[in-house]
C-alpha cells in the first residue's frame, strides 16, 4: 500500500479527527496538497511489538501525538483522562 493511500485510510478512519482529542484534522483536498497537521499514530508502538497494519494506526493531531510518546493509547488515555477516545 501507498503511502498517499495508507494516510488517506488512516484520515477516513477517524473520520477526519483527531482519535485522542476529536480536534479536526486537515482534509483530503489539503493532505494532497502536502498541507498536513496531523500524524500516523501506532495504537501500540511498534517498540512494544505493534504493527504497521491499518488496524494500529489512527490519526492524531501533533500535539497529542508528541505527548502520547512511546506509551499505548490506552496508557496515553488513562494519564490524560480529559481525553476521549473518538
Amino acid at each position: 500500500m501507498n503511502d498517499f493511500l495508507t494516510r488517506a485510510l488512516v484520515l477516513a478512519k477517524t473520520r477526519g479527527r483527531c482519535f485522542y482529542c476529536g480536534a479536526a484534522l486537515n482534509s483530503r483536498l489539503e493532505v494532497a496538497m502536502g498541507k498536513e497537521d496531523w500524524h500516523i499514530d501506532h495504537i501500540v508502538p511498534v517498540s512494544l511489538g505493534g504493527s504497521d497494519g491499518l488496524d494500529n494506526l489512527v490519526a492524531s493531531c501533533a500535539e497529542c501525538n508528541r505527548s502520547k510518546g512511546n506509551l499505548t493509547a490506552e496508557e496515553f488515555i488513562r494519564r490524560a483522562p480529559h481525553l476521549s477516545i473518538s
